[in-house]
């Protein structure tokens, strides 16, 4: 395990089900869409999406890959400004239920967009997010990248460059991703911004606490 700052940091697992489990009243059809190795794909855990908050305390999150709506029912809750990003069409809807039902100030928003063409305004303090772990999980409408190379370079690298150029000076860009020691994309991952974004620094990495550790990467922008 890495450290976090020259700390171990781990985030206790949550068995709050009902808490976790909630996104599904808006997303659950397109969840079950998904599949990873043959099964659902799995919600994003709310009680870790809020913990990571709580540890950068961020007043407006850019988050590339907005998954089911966990991360944005986690903006909402904490109260920072949250632009997400989202591929997949089909879930629109469920991300316009859910600020319905949730938000009662005007400032979030999910764009239907591929992140290497979605148009951003102005910088973020935090960019957060859980992507893809190359083809683990096969989405709706999503790209499916013949080789690792090709994820690589189609898609870590641009949401990297984008992220950076977005990213205020001092702000944090937060990765939640494995390559579960089958592709090794994450030491390429950690190579390609120490060499191609000097802009940013790394500081580690922090965990969740699942049936595994669930590695958080952390840059820091200069």
């Amino acid at each position: 395990m890495e450290t976090f700052r020259g700390k171990t940091v781990i985030i206790p697992r949550s068995r709050d089900w009902k808490l976790i489990d909630e996104t599904d009243k808006y997303s659950g059809e397109q969840r079950k869409r998904c599949k990873t190795d043959g099964k659902e794909c799995t919600l994003y855990p709310f009680p870790a999406g809020m913990a990571v908050l709580k540890m950068f305390k961020p007043k407006r999150w850019l988050d590339p890959t907005a998954g089911w709506g966990d991360r944005l029912r986690c903006a909402i809750a904490y109260g920072c400004e949250y632009v997400g990003v989202d591929s997949n069409k089909e879930m629109k809807p469920a991300y316009e239920a859910i600020i319905r039902d949730k938000a009662t100030e005007p400032k979030y928003t999910v764009k239907i967009s591929k992140f290497q063409n979605v148009r951003l305004s102005g910088t973020f303090d935090l960019v957060f997010t859980s992507p893809p772990f190359f083809t683990k999980e096969i989405y709706e409408h999503m790209v499916t990248w013949k080789t690792v190379e090709e994820f690589n370079n189609e898609f870590l690298k641009p949401l990297f460059k984008k992220s950076s150029k977005h990213l205020e000076k001092a702000g944090h860009l937060v990765l939640y991703i494995e390559d579960r020691g089958v592709h090794g994309f994450i030491d390429w991952m950690k190579m390609f911004v120490q060499t191609d974004l000097p802009e940013l620094t790394y500081e580690g990495a922090f965990y969740y606490e699942g049936s595994s550790p669930r590695p958080y990467y952390v840059w820091v922008k200069n």
